[in-house]
């Protein structure tokens, strides 16, 4: 009789320390990647060399409440990406939502969205807009909370220089920290993926405070980052 068990079990082992090994690798290069490109560089590390993320433009800290947009122009047209971030909050009594349009493209139907969305009462719960003025890439702390409910949001725009067929996309994660009268803290996450249905270099970004939250109160600071190779 043929021993069939010993030759399996030595197949499968080698099969299943094959797909850890690769795993493995896998990890090693997304950690390598995110540790040694994404947060090289910044302001106040101590990556060195003449790349990572350098700091292209920035608005605030607003010294008094300002109307809705928020816009940076002219960007600089020699990074491979684009990173916006965002920390403040709006002046309405509503919940609003903080939108990002490109180019000045306001128009109604030129941006579509998916995001998905998780409360503190662990409610999880996916929203989207095929057709909308904006890709929408968080909720927006509101003038009716305590002064220290803030909306903080990381937004990226990959390949923003690029021209050609290809809609320009964009990612981002957010977060409400929410504070109740009696000074409970309640963070909300929001994480969102768009696209702006053009393929055109991005030379403008705008921020709109959404809904009715209308203007982006004192406090407001929005970062531009362009990430430039060494």
């Amino acid at each position: 009789m043929v021993d069939t068990v010993g030759p399996l079990a030595q197949m499968w082992r080698s099969v299943y320390r094959k797909a850890s090994e690769a795993a493995a690798a896998t990890m090693a290069e997304l950690l390598r990647d995110h540790v040694y490109l994404f947060h090289r560089d910044l302001p106040g590390g101590g990556g060195g060399g003449g790349g990572g993320w350098v700091l292209l433009d920035e608005i605030g800290p607003l010294a008094a409440t300002t109307l809705s947009p928020l816009a940076f122009a002219g960007i600089p047209q020699d990074a491979t990406h684009l990173w916006l971030h965002f920390e403040g909050r709006g002046t309405g009594s509503g919940l609003g939502t903080l939108g990002v349009q490109l180019n000045a493209d306001a128009g109604a139907a030129n941006y579509s969205w998916t995001a998905h969305y998780v409360s503190p009462s662990a409610t999880h719960s996916q929203t989207d807009a095929y057709a909308d003025a904006a890709v929408r890439v968080g909720n927006l702390a509101n003038g009716s909370q305590p002064a220290a409910s803030l909306t903080t949001a990381d937004v990226y725009v990959p390949h923003y220089a690029k021209n050609d067929a290809r809609y320009q996309r964009i990612t981002a994660d957010s977060v409400r920290d929410a504070v109740d009268g009696s000074g409970n803290d309640f963070p909300e996450l929001w994480q969102a993926a768009g696209v702006w249905k053009s393929g055109a270099p991005v030379t403008a970004v705008r921020l709109f405070a959404f809904t009715s939250t209308t203007n982006f109160g004192a406090g407001t600071h929005v970062q531009l980052y362009g990430l430039r190779s060494a």
